[in-house]
């Protein structure tokens, strides 16, 4: 018997497989505000259901008449500061089109307040909210922006993770086509701005992969941001006995 157990340890190999949760992301809504404001409040904006790991991602998009570089200095979901997880500011044509991320972890309710606050005023406001469960919600895998006629980047999405999008133009007939994310919403704001967004969860690793959205008319003040999730924390690991010391 001593003398078999060293050939059954050379035979015994473990491997280690770490599984990671799937993410499941639910587009909401969107909601737009086209006064005029420094600070755009919206009231009970459902977040979906409660869940300990619920992830509330807001996607913004504005504008300013005003060839100023404008930015997001804060969200607040439920009364908490989101984290803005990317934000662009393109001038163009007199005027400044703004693009952003936000994220929170919120634990209860159905419903929260949602505020967005500018470094000027804007003219009008549009905000998308989706709930996002099983993958990161503090770290972010990849942020990308873009200031080109029909915004596209290449994004690094990890395996359980998900991604999100946001256009902004400066123009109303037009409608959008998206590739690599799923497109969620298009939405014309005061007869004079497009905004669209897409977003989609991955159980596979993308490097580098091609993710934009395409306007129907070309515009001004075209611009985008895409950003992507982490994976959540591994969920759990199976140790697993190979006998052979290889993978079949």
């Amino acid at each position: 018997m001593k003398k078999l157990i060293p050939l059954i340890l050379s035979l015994l190999s473990v491997v280690v497989v770490v599984i990671h949760a799937a993410a499941v992301l639910t587009f909401l809504q969107t909601t737009s505000d086209t006064t005029d404001q420094t600070t755009y409040n919206f009231i009970a904006v459902p977040i979906g259901p409660a869940a300990a790991d619920r992830c509330v991602v807001v996607t913004i998009a504005a504008r300013r008449a005003s060839a100023t570089e404008t930015t997001i200095t804060s969200v607040t979901i439920a009364g908490n500061a989101a984290i803005i997880q990317g934000q662009n500011s393109f001038v163009e044509s007199g005027a400044d089109s703004v693009v952003g991320v936000a994220s929170l972890i919120v634990t209860t309710g159905t419903t929260a307040d949602i505020s967005v606050t500018y470094s000027g005023t804007m003219v009008r406001n549009l905000i998308s909210v989706s709930n996002l469960t099983g993958a990161g919600c503090t770290t972010i895998a990849d942020v990308e922006i873009s200031e080109i006629d029909d915004p596209s980047v290449a994004l690094d999405i990890p395996a359980g993770g998900a991604a999100f999008g946001i256009c902004l133009g400066s123009i109303s007939a037009a409608t959008a086509t998206w590739i690599g994310l799923t497109e969620r919403h298009d939405a014309i704001i005061e007869s004079l701005t497009i905004v669209t967004g897409g977003s989609l969860a991955f159980s596979t690793i993308q490097t580098g992969l091609t993710v934009g959205c395409t306007l129907s008319t070309s515009t001004s003040g075209e611009t985008g941001i895409f950003v992507s999730f982490s994976e959540a924390s591994a969920a759990g690991v199976v140790v697993s006995p190979i006998i052979g010391g290889g993978i079949f």
